[in-house]
């Protein structure tokens, strides 16, 4: 009989990355802000799932004793997006247990390409209690700096790239000293513009006291747009390589509303 353990709480690596501003598709921002005078309100339920982890070597070892092990993480969470004008974006994530408050700025588009750049901070909160002088990496704020690269390949076809990096306010003994992720994401409408088809890659690099950890995922998913202010995006996520932590898979389901 398999053992499962559910969780809902969300991995301090998703934590640490930048959240809430507005994205064309899975993992990177695109550079420009929703319209001006507009908002945008999304739901979202994300599980994953892990039986197995790379270690320091790279090698894939069951991480439980029995085989059928598994352990799940699941988690729901509130995305609100809103343009102060026609360069500036703040956004916010609500979940269980943190918050996420991000800012992006447009800095240029000329013909097919665009660039910005964002920055933010993630909060846990609730009810605890802390010890000041040796918190755990749960009770830590992080914040990240990153820049944006967006480019309209075609009419129907454009990429996003994004590069953060993330650090933390407070050091524990099993949070890492700094974090990088680098995301590639593609995008290509078909169906009359009603269905867009996307593939993305995420890099995370974490560096510790002594160690690196580091894994690539890959997260296809389709975008259903029938109406222009209502979206539904569904997604996988599955990490193919890692060195130092676990390999999951799991998906995700966003409701976007534009308001």
């Amino acid at each position: 009989m398999a053992i499962m353990i559910v969780l809902t709480l969300v991995s301090q690596a998703s934590l640490s990355q930048i959240g809430g501003i507005s994205a064309s598709k899975i993992n990177s921002f695109n550079h420009a802000p929703i319209p001006k005078g507009f908002a945008e309100f999304e739901p979202n339920v994300t599980y994953s799932f892990s039986g197995r982890a790379w270690d320091s070597s790279g090698t894939l070892r069951d991480r439980y004793q029995s085989s059928d092990s598994v352990q799940v993480n699941g988690g729901i969470s509130f995305r609100m997006a809103y343009t102060l004008s026609d360069h500036y974006e703040v956004g916010s994530i609500i979940a269980a247990d943190y918050s996420s408050w991000s800012i992006k700025r447009a800095l240029m588009t000329r013909d097919k390409l665009g660039l910005g750049v964002m920055a933010g901070f993630n909060m846990p909160y609730g009810i605890t209690t802390i010890n000041r002088g040796q918190m755990s990496a749960e009770q830590i704020i992080s914040y990240g700096v990153g820049v944006i690269g967006s480019y309209q390949m075609t009419e129907d076809a454009s990429v996003d790239i994004n590069l953060q990096y993330q650090d933390y306010f407070a050091t524990a003994e099993d949070l890492a000293t700094s974090d990088i992720y680098l995301s590639v994401d593609f995008g290509q409408y078909i169906n009359q513009q009603q269905i867009y088809i996307i593939g993305s890659f995420l890099y995370q690099h974490s560096s510790f006291q002594g160690f690196n950890q580091n894994k690539l995922t890959l997260s296809p998913g389709i975008s259903l747009e029938m109406k222009k202010s209502y979206l539904i995006v569904i997604n996988a996520n599955l990490d193919v390589k890692g060195r130092g932590s676990d390999k999951t898979h799991g998906f995700n389901v966003a409701w976007t509303m534009t308001l």
